[in-house]
């Protein structure tokens, strides 16, 4: 089993890992352990309830004031009895009183997977022995409960956590923060690890020293935006890609989010994580309930890279739909970059005419195929096809590019609206907007108000009519612009406190209405790029645009913090034309497919405009990726070196009888010396023979002394290899 219960313990057990916690005298939970596996299911030695301190907050039935609230490590803290650090839960009743005193009422053992309701979240896809702990907490002076949620994935040393604050009050309950991760930590000796950005540079690692007060990092966009990944690490002060604790942490959710670490006065840091409580106020009347996202949490003593691979494996398995569930997707050519608002149904046939010729297995219609749009400030709401462009519909066109031997898939931006449109004329009032203010326009549109049911009702049947109207496989489902003015006209105003959420809400209720009915199609999620990169949206669509940045040498830091939390099976990567159309860089066909490997591999850019002997090399790097797409996709991912000057990272077979190592060298100079490589994750009594050269090289060489690379003069220079037992 691996929940146990005993006298008021509870103990959660992972292959590595053990998660504890138990009920105190007065009814509250204290956190006792999260981290490497122990034995022992009792902990009350671990941490006194009271210190001798001066200030002690005890509950009121604690006249010998034995328990300090403003101290104990607690599961799930609320705001207003006596907790001054930042608190997970905080409502506003009837009367207008913000406290609540959550105690202990019960717990049950559920087999299977729990998931949020109506949200995103992990399933157990097939696998046995998963098992849901059920904690339920009441006030002590109302009817209000919460109901925590804790789901142990034993073999994939993850725990999920997520939250149910219900009212059985016959008055209102307003619920204005309800984290869906509380953590209370024993010490301040961790750094914070965050990933932070903008667009074209997103998830950009960075990593800070926890200090006295609040460090941390929100959204208020709408969405989980380019520059806050709603993803992070607490690790120890030396932990580094092999050794070292690290505590991961993932919010399954695509809108406005919040992480807080709070060193409190006696350096015990508290982490918060979930929605963002800024705007938001949740009304519940009796028998209602509020369901916080989903958490994913894991713990690694082996260092960065076994907590990579423990998230990645997990999202695969257990995030992603059955559908995709460690399945090879199509290799795909995208017109953006190609021809952007420039083409028409024969240059696309054209484009996949050739691309058949080079391994190519899917080529995407970007923007421009609707309305009368011609460039980005019309027609986003007029899902049907231009006709300037293509006078005789999408069903011909797909029929032509199928006659290729290519899969065909489409661009839309369900969400948006142009005020040049047939639809913005008809319906003004569709749009977020705040009734008496002006509408700001972001990239020249407007959102709709998803939260209506009759918008939500016309995108689902716009994006269902152009999906059912010809053989279409693959749908990139974009999102270029942030939320502003977000008003509701269908919601009260003792409400809008609710619109964010509704509006995240109803975006996932058309994602998953829309694949039940066209189950066999895969979604690509994008946003400006990488602005809505996260768990929540890999749920419906398994890959999402890592970034609108193409550049090969920009990419390489992208997909560098990307992978700390997400499999490269999630993330959009393609070959671009040079110049780069957003640095100008030139780099080499070479280093730009070696970098977009490492992803769902594809191309952007115009290949009849090539050389012979450019598309020859396309030729071979898509058998290339083919021949070697389940060890990329479904291999061991170690980041092997990133600094300044290079990059290296490998991926390694389960059993370990496969590498494939890419090296990137950024800048170069003189007098260089030659670089070795030290590779991780293969077996050192192995003799692994490289498959270009014939070599024979030992796995104790390898791991030990490494793979010599020379640094060259200039930059921009590649290698890769595939070694093999």
């Amino acid at each position: 089993m691996s929940i146990i219960h005993n006298n008021g313990c509870f103990k959660l057990d992972t292959k590595n890992t053990t998660y504890s916690f138990q009920i105190t005298k007065f009814g509250f939970l204290m956190h006792t352990h999260y981290g490497a596996k122990i034995s022992d299911v009792d902990l009350a030695h671990v941490y006194p309830l009271a210190r001798n301190r001066s200030f002690i907050n005890a509950p009121a039935e604690d006249t010998e004031m034995v328990l300090n609230i403003n101290d104990v490590p607690q599961e799930y803290s609320a705001f207003g009895i006596g907790d001054f650090r930042t608190t997970a839960l905080r409502v506003r009743h009837n009367d207008g009183s913000r406290a609540a005193d959550l105690r202990y009422q019960s717990f049950e053992i559920i087999k299977g997977a729990a998931k949020p309701e109506a949200l995103p979240g992990a399933t157990e896809n097939g696998e046995e022995g998963i098992e849901t702990l059920k904690i339920t907490l009441k006030d002590t002076a109302t009817e209000l409960y919460v109901n925590m949620y804790y789901t142990v994935y034993e073999k994939c040393d993850v725990i999920t956590r997520f939250n149910e604050i219900v009212n059985k009050c016959d008055t209102p309950v307003f619920v204005e923060k309800a984290a869906s991760l509380q953590l209370d930590l024993f010490h301040r000796e961790y750094d914070l690890v965050q990933f932070e950005g903008r667009w074209a540079q997103e998830r950009h690692m960075k990593r800070s020293a926890l200090s006295s007060g609040t460090q941390g990092f929100v959204s208020r966009k709408g969405t989980s935006s380019h520059q806050h990944s709603p993803f992070f690490c607490l690790c120890e002060k030396d932990t580094n890609e092999k050794a070292g604790g690290v505590y991961g942490f993932h919010l399954v959710y695509s809108g406005n989010h919040r992480t807080e670490v709070e060193v409190a006065q006696f350096d015990n840091p508290r982490v918060l994580m979930g929605i963002n409580d800024e705007g938001f106020a949740w009304k519940l009347e009796n028998a209602d309930k509020f369901t916080t996202p989903q958490v994913l949490m894991t713990y690694s003593a082996s260092g960065f890279g076994k907590m990579s691979n423990s998230f990645h494996a997990f999202i695969r398995n257990h995030i992603f739909r059955p559908k995709w569930k460690n399945v090879r997707r199509p290799l795909l050519i995208n017109n953006w970059e190609a021809t952007y608002f420039d083409f028409d149904q024969q240059k696309l046939i054209d484009l996949a005419s050739t691309a058949s010729k080079l391994g190519i297995e899917l080529l995407v219609m970007d923007d421009g195929w609707f309305g009368h749009r011609e460039d980005d400030k019309t027609s986003l709401g007029d899902w049907t096809p231009y006709k300037k462009r293509l006078p005789n519909g999408l069903k011909p066109l797909a029929e032509g590019i199928n006659a290729t031997g290519l899969k065909f898939g489409i661009w839309m931006e369900p969400e948006m609206i142009s005020e040049d449109s047939e639809l913005y004329r008809a319906h003004p009032d569709w749009v977020l907007s705040i009734p008496g203010r002006g509408r700001s326009l972001g990239r020249n549109q407007y959102v709709l108000d998803l939260v209506n049911d009759e918008v939500r009702e016309y995108v689902f049947g716009a994006i269902s009519d152009v999906l059912s109207s010809a053989n279409i496989e693959y749908l990139k489902w974009d999102m270029n612009r942030y939320l502003t003015e977000v008003y509701s006209a269908t919601l009260s105003a003792d409400r809008q406190g609710e619109a964010y959420h509704r509006y995240v809400l109803a975006v996932y209720d058309i994602l998953d209405r829309i694949i039940t009915k066209f189950p066999n199609l895969l979604i690509e999620h994008c946003s400006g790029g990488g602005g809505r990169f996260d768990t929540g949206m890999l749920y419906y669509s398994p890959q999402i645009w890592t970034s609108d940045d193409t550049d090969a040498v920009e990419r390489i830091d992208i997909q560098y913090g990307t992978s700390f939390g997400f499999p490269v099976t999630s993330m959009g990567s393609h070959v671009s034309a040079v110049p780069n159309h957003q640095t100008g860089r030139v780099t080499s066909m070479d280093m730009r497919a070696n970098v977009a490997f490492s992803g769902t591999f594809g191309y952007e850019l115009d290949i009849n405009k090539l050389t012979n002997e450019e598309r020859e090399m396309i030729k071979a790097q898509t058998a290339f990726y083919k021949e070697h797409y389940n060890l990329i996709n479904f291999g061991d991912y170690y980041r092997l070196a990133h600094n300044d000057t290079f990059s290296a990272w490998s991926f390694v077979s389960g059993d370990k009888k496969e590498v494939l190592v890419f090296y990137v060298q950024k800048e170069g100079g003189p007098n260089g010396s030659d670089v070795f490589v030290k590779l991780d994750g293969i077996d050192p009594g192995a003799c692994y023979k490289d498959a270009q050269t014939g070599e024979a090289l030992y796995g104790n060489t390898l791991k030990n002394v490494g793979l010599c690379v020379p640094i060259t003069q200039g930059e921009r220079k590649t290698m890769c290899k595939y070694l093999k037992v």
